[in-house]
């Protein structure tokens, strides 16, 4: 059978992250189950990941599984409105590192916790739900534009007023959703595709998106159309008037084992909003406009063949010259831009446990993201506003991938794997090899010759090759409650063990390092309207 409710005055508007441990539990009960997990674009809202809560066949389930699924709709379930709730945190996190030589962060801003941190929520009416985090935390450590030891963070606690992250909140969403529709817009951060270590077409890796998300949905399908907002600044760090990304998204679920998704992107600069870049059936490839504009495709497969297992794979083209171009000579200058993704992951409970692992395998062009100018290339551009961001007022450019973390000429493969006790104790292990070619972001691709546009990752002279594995842990350490106010202390930490060889792309150059992460913090526990 089917664990059912009754029907729902209205769906929850809330927003939920794939961090989420609401989302988190409907899709790994989903696997288990055989049932159609939620999709791989967040965030969404609590009303939608409750529909795919609703499907979960309850049958599959062991009793304990079934007790998880009862308290998962009972979280989902619907709320007395208006509510409001407000959960502080307190996190002291300190930054160790072994060697000297050492110039990066294996862990970075902006992953690292905030000093303190007060999200809030008010949802004043049964459609609408508004939500800000208020953060106190430590800026960039950057000078030249990288996160760097210089100067060496030592903890996540701003010394003075310039080391602090003036442009907050870092968070401000408002939301509205029903039982087939929700619409969402502020700052957050937006991420479609992505799976274990990121994705290919829209990563969640960045500090923050300013975008608004229109969402329909079903239990065959689902359709969304992304607006994200990009600053836009040149190499001069001059703003041109405009730079945006518009995303359409098509998720198709034909049978509980299968999952179909199309993505398509478009990257505008130095323009104004058209009407047609609003056309949800257009192909924004079809335009034909590299001059002030690039396009991507993500074509997604998910494959849930045994309960527990799930077997994906994407695509992403965003430059592909075809046979006919390049037995004609004109496509030999062109670059290629395409991105490889690939994984498998299997979820089980093993007495309290619930044990994933996995493997995954990524592959990047070279020319990758990269357009025919740096505000046409599909980045991630913000300017750290902070006073002693670089010597004599100079002013930082911090660029990122808008896709996948590592950017372009890149591959890795990765073998994790993760123990969750609940929120006791949460531990996980993974090992990653690779290599990065000396191709970024920040250049374009007009004017190369045959032999650069044809290169291979990765590429250069000494491309970097790295093994990196992990050791995490997450633990609970007490539940008490001063003066009447519900709290509880966390406790954790990461270690990470780099080895890079030709290190800064210098033939025959090594690094070793070891970085080490603790965190305690006190955080108030919210209640839960009902």
């Amino acid at each position: 059978m089917l664990v059912a409710v009754a029907g729902t005055l209205y769906a929850d508007p809330g927003l939920v992250s794939r961090h989420d441990s609401l989302y988190v539990t409907t899709r790994r009960l989903a696997l288990v189950a055989g049932s159609q997990p939620p999709p791989a674009v967040t965030p969404i809202t609590r009303g939608e990941l409750r529909t795919y809560a609703m499907r979960i066949d309850a049958d599959r389930l062991s009793a304990s599984q079934r007790s998880q699924l009862a308290a998962l709709l009972d979280e989902l379930s619907l709320r007395q409105t208006p509510n409001a709730s407000v959960a502080p945190s307190v996190t002291i996190e300190g930054y160790l590192h072994l060697s000297d030589d050492a110039d990066e962060w294996i862990y970075t801003y902006p992953h690292r916790r905030s000093l303190l941190s007060i999200p809030m929520r008010f949802q004043p009416a049964p459609v609408l739900s508004i939500e800000v985090d208020l953060d106190w935390r430590k800026n960039y450590p950057t000078y030249p534009g990288r996160e760097t030891f210089v100067p060496d963070p030592v903890w996540n606690v701003p010394q003075d007023i310039r080391e602090t992250e003036v442009q907050f909140p870092h968070r401000a969403m408002v939301s509205a959703g029903g039982d087939w529709w929700s619409v969402q817009m502020g700052r957050g951060v937006v991420g479609a595709g992505t799976v274990e270590s990121g994705s290919v077409f829209l990563g969640d890796h960045v500090e923050w998106h300013e975008y608004a998300m229109a969402s329909v949905f079903g239990r065959i399908a689902s359709y969304r159309a992304i607006y994200i907002d990009l600053e836009a600044w040149s190499e001069s760090i001059t703003p041109v008037p405009d730079r945006m990304m518009f995303v359409h998204r098509v998720d198709l679920r034909p049978w509980n084992w299968l999952t179909l998704a199309y993505s398509d992107g478009f990257m505008i600069h130095d323009k104004t909003v058209e009407l047609r870049y609003l056309n949800p059936l257009m192909f924004m490839h079809s335009w034909f406009i590299p001059d002030y504009g690039n396009s991507m495709y993500n074509f997604e497969v998910s494959v849930r063949p045994l309960p527990g297992l799930e077997i994906y794979a994407h695509i992403a083209p965003e430059q592909v010259q075809s046979a006919y171009e390049r037995e004609r000579g004109y496509g030999l200058t062109e670059p290629e831009g395409l991105a490889y993704l690939a994984g498998a992951q299997y979820a089980t409970q093993i007495g309290p446990a619930w044990v994933t692992a996995g493997t995954e395998w990524v592959y990047l062009d070279p020319w990758m993201y990269i357009g025919r100018s740096v505000l046409g290339s599909f980045s991630y551009r913000r300017l750290v506003q902070a006073e002693n961001a670089a010597p004599d007022g100079a002013k930082v450019l911090v660029e990122k991938s808008i896709g996948y973390p590592a950017g372009p000429d890149h591959y890795s493969a990765t073998v994790y794997g993760r123990a969750d006790f609940g929120p006791r104790l949460l531990v996980g292990a993974s090992l990653r090899y690779g290599a990065d070619g000396e191709n970024t972001l920040g250049g374009d691709i007009q004017g190369l010759t045959e032999e650069q546009a044809q290169v291979r990752t990765p590429s250069g002279d000494a491309p970097e090759y790295f093994l990196h594995g992990r050791l995490s842990a997450d633990s609970r350490l007490a539940r008490f409650e001063p003066f009447g106010v519900p709290m509880e202390l966390h406790a954790g930490a990461l270690i990470d063990v780099i080895h890079i060889w030709n290190n800064d792309h210098v033939d025959g150059a090594s690094l070793f390092d070891v970085q080490f992460s603790p965190y305690l913090s006190a955080r108030v526990r919210p209640a839960s309207p009902r």
